[in-house]
């Protein structure tokens, strides 16, 4: 297939397609720092619930999903 790309305004990004667009992680989520909640208030063996990410989760321009 062949897409139209359009610049994202983001440097390291580059080219996206055209009915893409950009968001800042921040602005679609809420953040909150401290502790690892409890495994009873968090994802439940069937994937259920809330997902929580360690900072080490994060890098440097990716979010790293694999928990398995």
């Amino acid at each position: 297939m062949d897409y139209k790309m359009k610049d994202s305004g983001v440097e390291w990004i580059g080219k996206i397609p055209d009915d893409w667009h950009v968001t800042r992680l921040k602005d679609v989520t809420l953040f909150k720092t401290g502790g690892t909640p409890p495994e009873s208030i968090g994802v439940n063996s069937d994937g259920i619930g809330i997902r929580w990410f360690k900072p080490a989760d994060f890098k440097k321009d990716s979010l790293h999903l694999d928990h398995t």
